[in-house]
């Protein structure tokens, strides 16, 4: 039988309709499933049937027949379950108790006492199991959770007032060891006892020297321990009359003795004195001698008091004398050159070595081509050393330039005398002479009006050059590189003379020579350039370019179309998807 399936808009995909329409296929997946939990359960049943019964629960002890704490003696238990035998004492038990019968009878028998029954390590029993093991490892004296029970013969802290039979009127605790106590059942009671000639648990030489001894190596030194008994512990006594360790006859004399004199101990001692041991003996003052650091000042009862020095005759001050001129003394335009003349004179009493001479206006003086002016220059007393040097001066018109030469001289007493002097040259003011003509000038000079009227007319700023004429020129002429190609076409290049008004005249170039490019009067202008406000050049870009805003238009406007196009492109080829997936998908309904 063929099935035909209709797809609709709320329809599940082919598969799931088919297996909603295929019952056969949906009864397997069920069968399997109720056959894995009957099997299941059957597997649950049998397990509680032929299983061990769970564990009972116990508190501190387990709760099944024949173990110690069911409240039965067994003959087993005798020696080893006091909460089932009941015994209070170990007397009777201890007589009983045999080694090697493997049994450890508790409190009775130990590990040191019989390896063979109680060779166990406390390490085996936990405190906290449940199970007491009743030995030396545990018990109700240290496991009170697991070995705890009234009338076992001791009295537990939690047994005390609800257990008459253990604690009787004695109280753990109140520092009486009673005679149902022991120190086992009551270590805070009935611990070591100092006095009873052993020394045991922690008991020290120090907290009970009735019954412990000292013990050497344990860093104290006492009960009649000394360096020569016990060096570990003891250091050596001055004044015991031994001489031992690091005593000497330096450091202990009564023990050791008097170290005899002896130069370069540092004692001065014996016959030793200044003379024979400066070593150890200081100078005495008022031994008659001046010896070590004694002086007249220090003691004058050894010392002689020194001689009076002789006074020095000091050289009187010399003197030194600086004259300067200059020749000439005024000139023409800064720049020209001046001859200066040099005198420096000896005043004193002495002779004097000159040893600087130094010019305010030449750094280094030893570089002038014209120059006689050298040191060092001996200069005997009363003698004058003149010299001459040549430099251009320079300033401004109409100011006057002071120049100032120093000297330096030293007398053979080191003693140093200076001087210096100085000459004044005037340099004449020039005449400022009236310029006309045309130059060139930065653009903040230029009116804004004009500056304003030429920016519209062109958009080839390009740092233009501005040229100012105070009179009407026959022609304006502009500095160009020495680089521009002279043979161009120079007819691209205008001049416009504008005004502060806003207005501006084109003068075209009418010729080049070597370095300037000229504007004049040509056919069909009127007029001529004047540049009273200002001229500047600029390129001609021609008359059939188009103009850069409508290039600028132009360009938006396709790539506005590109933009369109690419759109329907994309809108188209989304469709034509489209399409083909909606006749896929019919045919996989209809082959399916």
């Amino acid at each position: 039988m063929k099935l035909s399936v209709e797809r609709s808009p709320g329809s599940t995909s082919l598969r799931a309709a088919l297996a909603v329409l295929n019952p056969r296929k949906l009864a397997r997946p069920a069968i399997v499933i109720t056959a894995t939990i009957l099997g299941f359960l059957l597997v649950i049943g049998l397990g509680g049937a032929f299983g061990a019964p769970p564990p009972a629960a116990h508190a501190g002890v387990l709760a099944q027949s024949g173990y110690c704490g069911d409240g039965t003696c067994t003959p087993s238990e005798e020696f080893t379950c006091p909460a089932d035998c009941g015994y209070a004492t170990e007397e009777p038990r201890c007589a009983k108790a045999v080694c090697g019968d493997g049994i450890c009878t508790a409190g009775c028998e130990t590990a040191a006492s019989c390896t063979s029954d109680c060779g166990v390590s406390c390490d085996d029993f936990i405190c906290g199991d449940g199970v007491c093991a009743w030995n030396d490892c545990e018990g109700s004296w240290n496991c009170e959770a697991d070995c705890q029970w009234c009338g076992d013969g001791i009295c537990a802290a939690a047994e005390q007032g609800q257990c008459p039979e253990d604690c009787g009127g004695s109280v753990c605790g109140d520092g009486v060891c009673a005679a149902d106590e022991s120190i086992r059942s009551c270590p805070a009671d009935c611990g070591p006892v100092c006095g009873d000639g052993a020394c045991n648990g922690n008991e020290t030489f120090s907290s009970c020297p009735n019954d412990c001894s000292p013990i050497c190596g344990d860093g104290l030194c006492q009960g009649g321990e000394n360096f020569s008994s016990c060096p570990n512990d003891c250091a050596p006594v001055c004044g015991d009359g031994t001489c031992e360790g690091a005593e000497t006859c330096g450091n202990c004399a009564s023990d050791c003795g008097v170290c005899p004199p002896s130069c370069g101990d540092g004692t001065c001692n014996g016959t030793e004195t200044n003379q024979t041991c400066p070593g150890d003996c200081p100078p005495e003052c008022g031994d008659g001698v001046c010896n070590g650091t004694e002086t007249f000042e220090t003691c004058p009862s050894d010392c002689e008091a020194p001689p009076s020095p002789t006074p020095t005759e000091v050289p009187p001050a010399p003197e030194l004398a600086v004259a300067k001129m200059a020749n000439p003394a005024s000139i023409d335009e800064p720049g020209g050159p001046v001859t200066f003349t040099v005198q420096v004179t000896n005043g004193g009493e002495e002779t004097l070595t000159l040893t600087s001479l130094d010019d305010s206006l030449q750094a280094n003086m030893a570089t002038l081509s014209e120059n006689t002016c050298t040191v060092p220059q001996v200069l005997p007393a009363g003698s004058t050393y003149e010299c001459q040097y040549s430099f251009e001066v320079n300033g401004s018109g109409g100011e006057s330039v002071s120049n100032t030469i120093s000297a330096t001289a030293e007398d053979t007493a080191g003693q140093v005398a200076t001087g210096s002097a100085s000459a004044t040259v005037m340099i004449a003011a020039v005449e400022e002479v009236a310029t006309t003509g045309c130059q060139i000038v930065p653009v903040d000079v230029v009116n804004d009006g004009a500056v304003n009227a030429f920016l519209s007319k062109t958009e080839d700023y390009r740092a233009p050059l501005w040229m100012i004429c105070d009179e009407p020129p026959e022609e304006v002429c502009i500095p160009v590189d020495p680089s521009f190609d002279r043979s161009s076409d120079i007819s691209q290049f205008s001049l416009l003379d504008c005004t502060s008004e806003g207005e501006c005249t084109s003068y075209l170039a009418t010729s080049i020579n070597q370095d300037e490019l000229c504007f004049h009067v040509v056919a069909g202008t009127t007029g001529q350039p004047i540049c009273g406000e200002g001229c500047s050049f600029m390129i001609q870009t021609g008359e059939t370019g188009l103009p850069t805003q409508a290039l600028l238009l132009a360009g938006i406007g396709l790539a506005l179309l590109l933009l369109l196009i690419l759109i329907v492109l994309l809108m188209v080829r989304r469709r034509r998807d489209v399409e083909e997936e909606s006749s896929d998908y019919d045919e996989d309904l209809t082959t399916g």
